[in-house]
């Protein structure tokens, strides 16, 4: 959401300063402003709704890591914000090298 609000301020802050530097008297905008201002918010809209949905798909789950909590019967991973983290204290722990690359459903079983 935030993310989304950002990016959504950011680039109509930069429109407006551009029609900032291309001030003169209002009028009624042409058809092909009309257009141009139509595909602009639909660009953006796109934009800002491929941004807000990436972290949830599950291709990128091992980029986007917000709030693991394991609740304190598992004081092992305390600190441990990444996937490579959680491999490399996994393989320390059992003194082995895992065979399977690790994803988070199942590091989550």
């Amino acid at each position: 959401g935030s993310l989304l609000s950002l990016y959504s301020m950011t680039l109509l802050s930069v429109i407006r300063a551009y029609n900032l530097t291309q001030l003169s008297v209002p009028r009624s905008p042409t058809t092909i402003e009309k257009l141009r201002i139509f595909l602009t918010f639909f660009a953006m809209m796109i934009v800002a709704i491929t941004i807000s949905c990436i972290p949830l798909m599950a291709i990128f789950e091992d980029y986007f890591i917000n709030g693991i909590y394991y609740g304190t019967e598992i004081p092992l991973f305390t600190g441990a914000p990444g996937l490579k983290k959680h491999e490399s204290i996994i393989e320390a722990y059992y003194n082995t090298k895992l065979t399977k690359k690790l994803s988070w459903r199942i590091a989550g079983d």
